[in-house]
């Protein structure tokens, strides 16, 4: 019983496939002796026939359509009549008809011929009217010698470049390719349709030259430190030959170069190099210059270059002003440390190599200015003060004290000095104090002392 039921379902389906087939020849290849819209009955072998451009257009498309009668004879009585299935309004009388529809359907179209009344022949033509369907290309990525897989995601129909019918089509291309195709909701190939109602795109096959995988990491590196470099959508990683992780750590005292070996996520292996390049520890030092001659030594007021003087051909250097120059020049007022950090291999940021300088810079006042030990009242120097040449350039003031601290004399000009004597009288003799100060472009340099007071 239970094989008579599988006997049965088989003859059932087979019924049903002969009955689908039946129905697309009839489509395809519509019969004679379909009643015609006049209700006349065009018999078998019929001596005309439609012949036509297109069967399938696009809505809003034409079909031009032509009712072949080259077999009814030489009569010039012949009558034509387009008609289509379920209406009774006459579509066209001429020999040629031109179709158009304004949605998607399916109609089968008519042409009787007649000579003076009497029907000649007949034909049926089914045209199918559609859109262009809604699609998806798909692409793909490959290694040399494995298959690829391209399509297009929508539709009902599809030819390929490659005379292939499916949406998707399996390749094996030796080299990037492009493969174009035809895409309907209705046959396009197939024998019987003449299609114009399809979209036409392209699906690209990317065949690889090398691996895809990256290398990132340390492409620099400080003497005595290590490297740690990275592979990045890569698998099955082998570091100049070794197998290793995908970041592996190398021990560098000298340039090295990396030959890695792996394999992308297209399923390519290949190799690709790395280099790593041992930077130098900083080393250098600050040179002060006045007038282009090196010194540690600044005069108050005088300009001082501060340059670095270093081996390193490649370095970032950050002054304690902020600078990021190669040199800078101050106008120093006191002695002061100048520093700078230096970098090398890379940007301050990023340097991988980093160290201090330091340099120690005495300013001096360079204005020779001297003062006596002692003063004699009523003596060959009438007055006491500083003793050189006066800059006009600079500002003064010079004061003197008595041993209670009373200032005794002050004056603003280099060149006045004081007579010994205090309210309109001489003072006694005795130690007393000066105090001397210079002020040159908002820059004071002062000096303090004893004198003696003889009499």
């Amino acid at each position: 019983m239970f094989r008579l039921r599988i006997i049965g379902l088989f003859l059932l389906m087979l019924s049903s496939g002969v009955m689908a087939q039946e129905d697309w020849f009839i489509k395809a290849f519509p019969q004679s002796d379909v009643a015609n819209a006049a209700n006349l009955s065009a018999a078998s072998g019929s001596p005309v026939k439609i012949s036509y451009d297109a069967n399938v257009i696009c809505v809003g498309g034409t079909a031009k359509l032509s009712a072949d009668c080259s077999s009814c004879g030489s009569s010039a009585n012949l009558a034509f009549g387009w008609f289509k299935l379920g209406d009774t309004d006459t579509l066209g009388k001429s020999k040629t008809f031109t179709y158009t529809s304004s949605e998607e359907e399916e109609a089968c179209l008519f042409v009787n011929v007649t000579e003076n009344g009497v029907l000649v022949g007949a034909d049926t033509l089914w045209i199918y009217t559609t859109s262009v369907p809604d699609y998806t290309m798909v692409h793909d990525t490959i290694c040399p010698g494995l298959e690829a897989t391209v399509g297009a995601d929508g539709g009902e129909y599809w030819a390929w470049s490659t005379s292939g019918t499916a949406s998707f089509i399996n390749i094996r291309p030796a080299q990037t390719t492009v493969y174009k195709v035809r895409i309907s909701n209705y046959p396009i190939l197939q024998l019987g349709y003449i299609n114009t109602c399809y979209a036409e795109d392209s699906a690209i096959v990317t065949v690889k030259d090398t691996a895809s995988f990256k290398i990132s990491g340390n492409g620099e590196v400080c003497d005595g430190l290590d490297a740690t470099v990275r592979v990045e959508e890569g698998t099955d990683v082998l570091w100049n030959g070794v197998p290793g992780e995908t970041s592996q750590q190398f021990a560098v005292t000298e340039d090295m170069l990396l030959n890695v070996t792996a394999t992308d996520r297209f399923g390519c292996r290949g190799t690709k190099q790395w280099s790593i390049r041992v930077v130098e520890n900083p080393d250098g030092r600050i040179v002060a210059y006045v007038n282009d001659e090196p010194t540690d030594t600044v005069c108050i007021g005088a300009a001082v270059r501060l340059e670095i003087e270093s081996e390193l051909g490649d370095f970032q250097c950050r002054w304690f002003t902020r600078d990021t120059v190669e040199y800078i020049e101050l106008y120093p007022q006191s002695d002061f440390t100048a520093y700078c950090d230096v970098a090398a291999g890379g940007s301050m940021q990023e340097g991988l190599c980093k160290a201090r300088f330091e340099k120690n810079i005495m300013i001096k006042n360079c204005h020779n200015v001297y003062f006596a030990s002692g003063y004699v009242l009523d003596g060959f120097n009438k007055t006491y003060g500083p003793i050189g040449e006066e800059d006009t350039t600079r500002t003064y003031e010079f004061r003197i004290f008595n041993h209670n601290g009373t200032m005794v004399f002050q004056t603003t000009k280099f060149t006045e000095g004081w007579d010994g004597r205090y309210k309109g009288k001489q003072v006694p003799p005795g130690v007393y104090v000066y105090t001397y100060r210079e002020t040159y472009r908002q820059l004071s340099w002062e000096r303090r002392g004893t004198f003696a007071v003889i009499k």
